[in-house]
């Protein structure tokens, strides 16, 4: 396939809403984007009737696949099959660029050890060339372990990093605001004994004063053009710190406070989809919504649900942004922190064709296909299996976004009835 006429669908660009518009392909990229299909002759015709099409999702942070390696503890698959299989499932949320974020933690157990952290970046990069969709390697690196020092630069020697984040758990700052806290996790996650955490946490803190080590890994980084993140900011002394690194990504600040001080300063600010779409933190900490209107949030992560980044970007399209402006924080925004902005991240000419076909079904967005540089990844039909009775109604949906930037007739929310259901299965 080296030419494709998208047309017909609700085409959503960097500023603009194509009601009725149409994406032209050809070998690979975007040849032309707007309102009016244009004569293409020898294309082959993509019919995007009752979907949006946007650009593919830019995921900067997504920590799932542990869990697809290890779904239950002690319960581990080959790490090439896991790899494989996840592939699968992001196109189906519409991510089409992945960096799998992959720790180097040495005092954590399992797959966040060193070993484990090795093998998983050389399987990831092995199947770049065949992989549906596209992979990267995100290293998280916890500062406060001292031995993972020269794994991490032999790493970036290597060039096996595309994105590398510094992130301290340490209690009393950051993620966990006291030791209980760092305790309950350790022994939920990896169930250790007491004596052992004992040995962790005096490692932890004898360690948090070397980081003059990092500085100088900071800038090995650069040199390599490695974008650098920093994780769970709590303090203008830390993101300056950061700062002074050549951190230019602001993950998951706590507060509304370090957000607006990390936009401030120039950084993009992260944060996740699963906070947008569950309305908060699984902790303590800040609501993601709440930095966006605030104007202090710009990139939407999964964070660990894939499926959330789909979901979020709606909810936000009928609340606190256009529809162009929460696709952007999946899409444009995340790829312009990453350096790949002129490669993918929207639907512009000269761009690589990774577009998203997404369907309103049952007043949920899903996606109903996806493509790679113009290529399928992905494509499912959404129609009944079952038929409801003719006088149920098919349950209400708890949200409804409203019209912001999102056609009227196309909004998500509505209700929907067993013959209204019928009527989109025929036009799928």
């Amino acid at each position: 396939m080296t030419r494709v006429l998208v047309r017909g669908g609700t085409v959503v660009g960097p500023a603009s809403v194509f009601a009725d518009g149409h994406v032209l392909v050809e070998a690979g990229r975007i040849v032309s984007v707007g309102p009016e299909a244009p004569e293409a002759a020898r294309a082959v015709g993509v019919d995007a009737r009752d979907l949006y099409v946007l650009p593919g999702f830019v995921d900067l942070h997504s920590d799932v696949i542990e869990r697809e390696i290890e779904p239950r503890p002690n319960a581990q698959f080959p790490t090439a099959l896991a790899v494989r299989e996840l592939e699968r499932r992001l196109a189906g949320h519409g991510i089409t660029t992945m960096y799998h974020a992959i720790s180097v933690a040495g005092e954590e157990f399992g797959l966040r050890s060193h070993d484990a952290a090795r093998a998983l970046i050389e399987t990831v990069r092995e199947q770049r060339g065949s992989a549906l969709i596209r992979t990267r390697v995100h290293v998280r690196y916890e500062i406060t372990d001292r031995p993972g020092l020269p794994v991490v630069r032999d790493l970036l020697r290597r060039r096996r990093i595309d994105l590398l984040s510094f992130m301290d758990h340490t209690p009393g700052q950051g993620q966990y605001h006291d030791a209980d806290e760092y305790h309950d996790y350790l022994v939920r996650t990896y169930g250790i004994g007491e004596a052992r955490f004992g040995e962790i946490l005096r490692a932890k803190q004898a360690a948090a004063g070397g980081r003059h080590e990092i500085g100088r890994l900071a800038a090995m980084a650069r040199g390599d053009g490695v974008p650098l993140a920093s994780h769970d900011d709590d303090s203008a002394e830390k993101l300056a710190e950061a700062q002074a690194w050549g951190v230019t990504i602001s993950e998951f600040p706590m507060s509304l406070q370090a957000a607006r001080w990390a936009a401030a300063a120039g950084m993009a600010v992260c944060v996740g989809a699963p906070n947008i779409v569950r309305g908060g933190s699984t902790g303590r900490n800040l609501r993601a919504v709440d930095a966006i209107r605030a104007g202090a949030a710009h990139i939407l992560c999964s964070d660990y649900y894939p499926a959330a980044m789909l979901h979020a970007v709606f909810l936000l399209a009928g609340d606190a942004l256009t529809l162009p402006e929460a696709v952007a924080m999946a899409s444009l925004a995340p790829a312009r922190a990453a350096g790949i902005a002129h490669e993918v991240g929207s639907l512009e000419p000269g761009k690589q064709a990774d577009l998203i076909f997404v369907r309103m079904w049952h007043g949920l967005p899903v996606v109903a296909g996806a493509m790679v540089a113009g290529r399928w990844a992905y494509r499912v039909e959404y129609g009944c299996a079952a038929e409801p009775d003719e006088g149920e109604r098919l349950a209400e949906v708890a949200w409804s976004p409203g019209a912001r930037g999102v056609p009227p007739d196309r909004r998500p929310g509505r209700a929907s009835s067993a013959s209204e259901g019928r009527r989109r299965a025929a036009r799928a």
